[in-house]
């Protein structure tokens, strides 16, 4: 208890940046287990008395033009994915199936690069990425699925995904994500 109390004063004194990618990480898990349908049990439950949502310090933001889509059903992997990217000033759409994602660009939306789930209804990611590179849309599409077997692999990538990456979504691949693609305007906070 000692050392907890210890901790709280610090994130109090320090800023709460790593509290909150402490609570977002959490949430990224509880996503990742309820996809397999495993029970998620943190060991511990943080109380904060006195804090109300107004305390906690909002991250510097950096105003880009640069947008960025997240295709994606599962409204917590959204919501996560859509934290990260806003901390680094990004501006983020969502669409919760491939189908969706093709009519964004039918439209004329225009993005940056493009998050793709794998498993959706309606359209899955490989259909909808394969469709959207049949249009002509040369935009990074980066696959994502909670899986990460090889086979996994390859289908994005001869989907015409430029890249793959396994589910939850750590903040450092994210930023070396949009980094290797030229998104960010200066170091992550």
């Amino acid at each position: 208890m000692i050392l907890f109390d210890l901790l709280l004063t610090h994130l109090r004194m320090e800023g709460r940046d790593l509290l909150q990618e402490m609570v977002i990480d959490l949430m990224a898990m509880e996503a990742y287990f309820c996809a397999f349908n495993r029970p998620f049990s943190p060991w511990f439950l943080l109380h904060f008395e006195g804090m109300d949502s107004g305390s906690i310090a909002a991250p510097s933001k950096r105003v880009s033009s640069k947008k960025i889509l997240i295709v994606e059903d599962s409204e917590i992997q959204r919501m996560v994915l859509k934290k990260r990217l806003e901390e680094l000033g990004l501006l983020v759409h969502e669409a919760g199936n491939g189908q969706i994602a093709i009519n964004h660009f039918e439209q004329g939306m225009e993005y940056d690069l493009v998050f793709m789930d794998r498993d959706m209804p309606v359209m899955d990611g490989y259909e909808a990425t394969r469709q959207l590179r049949s249009m002509g849309l040369k935009v990074p599409l980066i696959g994502m699925s909670t899986g990460d077997s090889q086979s996994e692999q390859d289908l994005f990538i001869q989907a015409g995904a430029d890249l793959f990456i396994a589910k939850p979504l750590p903040k450092t691949e994210v930023i070396r994500v949009l980094d290797q693609h030229g998104l960010l305007a200066s170091s992550p906070p």
